[in-house]
């Protein structure tokens, strides 16, 4: 069975407040936030606008939170995914049960 990533709107608007497609991986993820958050973090913004900078790095960091959250909720169902199958292969291995072996030393 194959399984194609669904996107629900928030995604989109989470991906396009970091400049990305709603394609992109972790990794691009990772890139994105941290080169908006060293232009609009509050300790780095000078001058005119820091309330509207701060503003914009708040749903930067949200943004960031909410994809990464997503990542990790596929990886943790592909995990679960991928466990189901090892139950088949301990049937056809024969452990589906019994008596575990012991060893004793005289």
């Amino acid at each position: 069975m194959i399984n194609f990533p669904v996107k629900c709107l928030s995604d989109f608007n989470d991906y396009a407040v970091l400049g990305l497609s709603p394609f992109a991986s972790k990794t691009d993820v990772k890139f994105a936030y941290k080169r908006l958050a060293l232009k609009y973090h509050p300790d780095v913004v000078k001058g005119d606008h820091i309330a509207e900078k701060n503003k914009m790095f708040r749903d930067i960091k949200s943004a960031y939170e909410t994809l990464m959250r997503k990542f990790e909720e596929e990886e943790q169902m592909q995990t679960m995914q991928d466990c189901g199958d090892y139950d088949e292969w301990d049937e056809w291995m024969g452990f589906e049960g019994g008596m575990p072996a012991t060893y004793h030393s005289c």
